[in-house]
């Protein structure tokens, strides 16, 4: 492995999102300390970073989701607690703007594509609960909260990814420390599912990420600085 240097700053305790989208493309954003979302591509090597809208914007990290080649949906949480949506259909040549729902958010956004034009979107609201929006490649259909009788005492922010077409992963940290999920497939949702403990720093959101079909692994840091800790995931959940 090679360490190259990326070529922007961001703001400390900023989590990094990032998309491929095409071969060869990387395209990485975070919030850099002037509270913009700022963004730099790997095609080969790092290219120096640019802002995307402008200062004081955002006030979470930023997340990413991409359903076609050159498309990029970034979202954000700006400081009155409101979803700040930021699209580019040219590779991030120019983008535009628009802020999405009424509803008040305190975590870190999460956004995925599983498909052509759509999107889903997760993020805790004040009151701890969950959300969820979502484009069908026609319009946004508004925040809903999930209030199920067996949703966990969330100790962090949810992360979500896609392992194949029509099915989402999530994941959160529960008050416990442990990873819990729960998984979407054939138009419904699986029982939330207590994936194991880990030393992990308190609050802090897990990384997921899907290698190949039907297959994701979690990611998190441990208490101690050096410490990452994973778990690889395939359906049904069954931890390797």
């Amino acid at each position: 492995m090679r360490v190259q240097p990326v070529g922007a700053t961001f703001a400390r305790g900023s989590r990094l999102t990032a998309v491929s989208t095409t071969n060869d493309r990387i395209d990485l954003f975070g919030r850099g300390p002037d509270k913009a979302i700022w963004h730099s591509v790997w095609d080969g090597t790092w290219r120096k970073a640019y802002r995307v809208g402008q200062a004081g914007v955002v006030a979470s990290s930023p997340t990413v989701a991409s359903w076609a080649p050159g498309r990029l949906d970034l979202f954000g949480r700006s400081p009155g607690g409101h979803l700040v949506h930021y699209w580019s259909d040219n590779s991030g040549s120019s983008w535009a703007w628009e802020g999405l729902g009424q509803k008040l958010l305190t975590g870190d956004p999460t956004a995925v594509s599983w498909g052509p034009g759509r999107i889903d979107l997760f993020s805790l609201s004040p009151d701890d609960d969950l959300q969820h929006m979502w484009w069908n490649a026609q319009q946004w259909n508004d925040w809903q909260p999930w209030i199920d009788a067996d949703n966990p005492a969330f100790g962090s922010g949810p992360v979500i990814s896609a392992s194949r077409s029509g099915q989402l992963d999530l994941v959160v940290r529960d008050h416990s420390g442990s990873l819990t999920g729960r998984h979407f497939e054939n138009g419904g949702w699986s029982a939330w599912q207590r994936l194991g403990a880990v030393p992990a720093r308190q609050g802090e959101a897990p990384g997921l990420v899907s290698w190949a079909d039907g297959a994701v692994t979690a990611m998190v840091r441990g208490e101690l600085e050096d410490d990452l800790w994973n778990a690889d995931i395939r359906w049904p959940w069954a931890p390797e």
